[in-house]
């Protein structure tokens, strides 16, 4: 199959037809993927485990209750010294105002009018205090607007309406916008706000670092336009998907881009690499293309498809976050996986040596001397393109000789930044990933300085009689248990207190203390229990505010604890159908693994240390764990199939040697790149990215310069022809005792 596709990527038509198909491709993509962002979804509620008891009950009040699931949207108004009868008539006004947005539903106002809904016609102040939502001073009231969840464009612009309000505001009077809904959402807004930037930011770092490596304008732009092409193409993909029930958010649309570029650049890195190699030894450039493609493709493939594979194990999460960045992810990888090896292959036999100008002479022609033997291969000479004395032979010389000595130092460095992890403390406050100082956050802040914290965010009891509707003594019994637990302030009617069958009363729990926090978060784990079995024919059940976010943190810890012996596996299987060997996958995977313990470890005290972040999203590990495995294993898989290549003509040692002078550039590039594209994320207003993207970007270089370059040869030195069993190379184990190839 590698054979029909070098003819058909190196065929004088053929070529020319694979290249009109992508650019077809595009044309038809590029209109669906501008469509993309518009398919963003909610996380408000849209994304919680569907199993959870929060997820259940905003199906219930989805399907059941009139009204839908809506969260509690808080517009808080404020004036130093008291608000004033005009001000109050205001907040009146506003919330008549609020119930015709888009998505709302019936708010409960600060001030009621008292004459029917209508306002006298002279300003008096001639409305109702709402005790529980005005401050005892009288200077800071809030109403309370319930907001359904939908696409994340239709939510913005309802919170925008519901900003817009106080436009007039002003003399002293102080307007936010806040709750779970404007918090989430303001979240959403900031990255997609920065969708332009991070594109064009990642495009420049690429094309910088691709000119440093290949000093060739023509030649740096190969790769970033076939990445560019992949990317449109993908988002299309992903917005077709998205149209037929897929969630997305903008997160998982940005990691979409990053890791497009990053891990497409590195098969756009592998494919030249084997191909300027073969021009210094082939005179016809369209034969030393097809004969660098057999080579190259496999392990792209394997890669490709483990990246993807692993991936995708994110389908089995319980959160509804980590269903939707596996999919959209793997659709990036595949499709550039794809375009590396039919597109990439075509322009590059297009260009021929033109396109490494202005550096032609470094892929020109080299012919052997006729009458010269070639010399043997040693350590001082493990490859006949290579100068003595080079970077990469000393340093692959240093390593074989003492595999012990780079092992036991590579291992300790790992352990020593592991410890680390002891620091990892959850937290799932959306409140605390904003960088900024958005609208919500302002407040957010300003709420909590005057009313119990817990109403930003209620919590949501629903209880239901299956025999009949629910009756005012069910009620009442409920009522009284949420009442004689610590730090619960208020337990009174929603909105929309009966669902239309009456089956279900619906009550809105407030806590003192902040429901995002660790406390609230326990408490509502608490109340759960106590009211598991209230009665014969009844059943409560608890969502929104802490019970939300305590399903959510229960759903990520029990995420890692599936996703991670999932992916191990399946990157494992990969492993061993590449390298047709039970030993190699074993080391490789267990220097992954201790690779991502380090880096998160030392992660987590630079965060928690330099930044002043005392809490992390639990999401951070799960998802630093698929992106370092899945990539560190990436780069595993470049150098040891060629150290099996190697080692199958000169011994496991030496080919351990010739391995790593000849991957060594290649994959310490691609190891920048790739560090640089999820840098990039550091510049968007979110933590839980900007986390992601350091750790991967350090994970990355960590990876590429002391797992791959040292520990990896180390323990494959140390274990010789071993490495491949239980199907070792017939030369690896004939020159299994040969130890002199490698000493200087």
């Amino acid at each position: 199959m590698v054979q029909k596709l070098a003819a058909l990527t190196t065929g004088r038509r053929s070529r020319w037809a694979i290249l009109a198909a992508w650019l077809a491709l595009l044309a038809a993509a590029a209109p669906l993927s501008a469509k993309l962002k518009g398919e963003n979804v909610d996380q408000s509620t849209s994304l919680l485990p569907e199993d959870s008891e929060a997820g259940r009950v905003a199906q219930t009040l989805a399907e059941r209750f009139a009204g839908g699931n809506r969260a509690a949207t808080v517009l808080i108004y404020r004036r130093a010294g008291g608000l004033t009868p005009a001000d109050r008539d205001r907040i009146a006004r506003d919330a008549g105002a609020a119930a015709r947005v888009p998505l709302a539903g019936r708010p409960v106002p600060a001030f009621v009018p008292n004459l029917d809904g209508d306002l006298p016609p002279k300003q008096g102040g001639n409305v109702t205090p709402t005790p529980e939502l005005v401050a005892p001073d009288g200077a800071t009231a809030f109403t309370v607007v319930p907001l359904s969840s939908g696409k994340s464009d239709r939510v913005a612009d309802s919170i925008e309406k519901l900003r817009a309000l106080g436009g007039g505001a002003g003399g002293g009077l102080e307007y936010h916008v806040t709750g779970s809904p404007a918090l989430l959402n303001d979240i959403n807004t900031a990255v997609e706000s920065t969708d332009v930037l991070l594109v064009a930011a990642t495009l420049l770092l690429v094309l910088v670092l691709l000119l440093a490596i290949y000093r060739s304008p023509i030649l740096a732009f190969v790769p970033l336009f076939v990445v560019a092409v992949s990317y449109v193409v993908a988002s299309a993909v992903v917005y077709v998907l998205a149209r037929n029930g897929l969630k997305v958010d903008p997160s998982a649309t940005s990691l979409l881009l990053i890791l497009t570029f990053g891990a497409g650049t590195d098969y756009c890195l592998l494919m030249v690499a084997r191909y300027r190699e073969n021009l210094r030894r082939i005179e016809d450039e369209r034969e030393a293309l097809r004969q660098a493609i057999p080579y190259a493709v496999p392990a792209l493939l394997a890669s490709g498809v483990t990246v993807a594979a692993t991936l995708l194990t994110l389908l089995a999460s319980k959160l509804g976050t980590n269903q939707t960045f596996g999919p959209v992810t793997a659709v990036g990888v595949v499709v550039v996986l794809l375009a590396s090896v039919t597109m990439l292959p075509v322009l590059l036999g297009l260009l021929g040596r033109r396109g490494f100008w202005p550096a032609r002479a470094r892929v020109a022609y080299q012919p052997p001397e006729p009458e010269a033997a070639p010399p043997p291969a040693t350590a001082e000479h493990p490859a006949p393109d290579t100068p003595q004395g080079g970077t990469w032979i000393r340093l692959g010389q240093r390593v074989v000789r003492r595999p012990v000595h780079a092992l036991v130092a590579g291992v300790a460095v790992l352990a020593i930044g592991s410890l680390g992890l002891l620091t990892y403390t959850p937290d799932v406050n959306p409140v605390k990933e904003l960088r900024a100082d958005p609208d919500s956050k302002q407040g957010y802040d300003l709420f909590r300085q005057t009313f119990p914290r817990g109403a930003v965010a209620p919590s949501t009891v629903l209880v239901e009689r299956s025999d009949g509707p629910v009756r005012d003594a069910d009620v009442a019994q409920v009522t009284s248990v949420l009442r004689g637990f610590p730090r619960v302030v208020a337990v009174m009617p929603a909105p929309e207190p009966r669902s239309r069958d009456g089956r279900i009363a619906r009550l809105a729990l407030v806590f003192a203390d902040d429901p995002f926090k660790e406390p609230a978060i326990q408490r509502a784990g608490a109340i759960r229990a106590a009211l598991e079995a209230p009665g014969p024919g009844l059943k409560v059940s608890v969502g929104d505010g802490a019970a939300r976010f305590r399903d959510h943190k229960a759903a990520a810890v029990g995420d890692l604890k599936v996703i991670v012996p999932l992916v191990l596996l399946v990157i494992f299987a990969m492993l061993v159908v590449l390298l047709r060997s039970l030993v190699a996958p074993v080391f490789l995977l267990g220097t992954v693994v201790l690779s991502f313990m380090g880096t998160l470890g030392v992660s987590l005290v630079i965060f928690h240390v330099l930044l002043g972040r005392d809490g992390i999203d639990p999401l951070l590990p799960i998802l630093s764990f698929i992106f370092l495995v899945a990539l560190g294993v990436d780069y595993n898989i470049f150098l040891m199939t060629r150290i099996r290549e190697e080692a199958a003509k000169y011994g496991t040692r030496l080919g351990v040697l010739r391995g790593l002078v000849a991957t060594g550039p290649v994959i310490t590039s691609a190891g920048l790149i790739l560090a640089g594209t999820f840098a990039v994320l550091a510049t968007l207003p979110v933590w839980l990215l900007t986390e992601l993207g350091f750790t991967v970007a350090l994970g990355v270089l960590v990876d590429t310069f002391l797992v791959r370059t040292a520990i990896v040869p180390a323990i494959t030195v140390l274990l010789g022809h071993r490495t491949w069993w239980p199907s070792p190379p017939r030369e690896a184990v004939e020159r299994a005792a040969d130890d002199h190839v490698v000493r200087g």
